[in-house]
This record gives structure tokens, sequence and C-alpha cells, in this order.
């Protein structure tokens, strides 16, 4: 039954889903409070998420779930600005981690060690190219690019390129200030850009 109605809501325009899709953004955070500033709790297990990249998010977790074992949430719907998930059990760890115990917090290391283990081979069909989700996407990184989006690089050497020549000298001062810290403190610590 409720395969039967997630087709026949697919069936509707996107433009009405996602007219829809912001009534019940607004009224699941009235009737839940707000989950975070992206992502809001909805009714049945479901989360909605919404900003600029979420149909590259939505891509990226249709792209990676049939290839690993790591938890993902099943994709229902993206539209625009808007994708519908499925929620994952447990405890966000954001919430716990400041309480988990030492033999805990290993475990967390080491399962995500293994899913980087397990995302780094993927296979990629598209040999050096670095793209979004998919080959024909840019990539998307808000966090450490000033840049919304940018790409796709037909090779690593271009992205490295790209983010290189991004990186003014007072930010490269800064960068190399906070590894030294780091070296400093643990000088078994290794990083990078």
């Amino acid at each position: 039954m409720s395969t039967l109605l997630l087709n026949l809501w697919l069936c509707l325009p996107p433009s009405i889903r996602l007219y829809f899709y912001s009534i019940i953004w607004k009224e699941s955070r009235r009737r839940y409070g707000a989950t975070d500033f992206f992502v809001q709790k909805l009714p049945f297990n479901l989360y909605m998420k919404r900003g600029e990249a979420a149909s590259q998010e939505a891509a990226a977790m249709r792209f990676v779930q049939p290839h690993v074992t790591i938890p993902v949430p099943f994709v229902l719907d993206a539209v625009a600005d808007y994708f519908v998930m499925t929620g994952l059990r447990g405890e966000p760890l954001g919430t716990v981690f400041s309480t988990m115990q030492p033999n805990e917090v290993a475990r967390v290391r080491q399962s995500l060690s293994e899913f980087v283990h397990q995302l780094r081979a993927i296979p990629n069909n598209a040999q050096g190219v670095v793209s979004g989700p998919q080959h024909h996407m840019p990539c998307c990184d808000i966090n450490r690019v000033d840049e919304f989006q940018f790409g796709p690089f037909a090779s690593v050497a271009a992205f490295h390129s790209y983010l290189l020549s991004r990186i003014t000298k007072k930010r490269s001062q800064r960068l190399l200030k906070v590894f030294m810290r780091r070296s400093l403190i643990r000088p078994t610590l290794r990083t990078g850009i």
C-alpha cells in the first residue's frame, strides 16, 4: 500500500510536490519543533532536508547506497531544494558523543574508518574525473571552498590545482599556523588539506 501511495505521489508534477513540501516543512516545524536548520523531522520516521545542495546530496545517497553496508537513509523523493528520506535507528552522534565512554569512542572511530574504506572502494566509471555525485554534476562544498558549486574536473590534478588557486596568502599562513600548533601538541598527528 505504501509503495502504491509513493508511486502515485511521484506521478504528481514536481511543482505541486514542491508546493506541498514547503507546507509540510512549516507544519512539521510547528508540530515537532525545529530538528535542525536544514533537516526537519516528519511523521512515520521520515525526514526532509532542504538547501541549495539538496538534490546533489540526494543523488550522492542514491549512488552510494548499493555499494556499501553503511547505514544510508533511503531517498524517497528529491525536488529542487528539498528531499525526503527515511530515518535511521539510534541517536545522532553529536548528541551523545560527549557522554560516551572511551571504549565506545574507540568503536565509533573503528566504524568511521570502515565507512571511509567502503566509500573509497566504490568503483569510479569515469577514470580520474572529480565531480559531484554524477559525473556531469559540479562539486559542492560550502565548508571548505568559497564557492557553492565548482567543477567538474577532468583529473585529480586539475581539481588540486583549482583548490590551490583558491588559497590566499593570508589563508595559507593561517593553515600553516594551525598545522604547526597541532604538530607541536601531538607530533604524531598528520593533517592536510
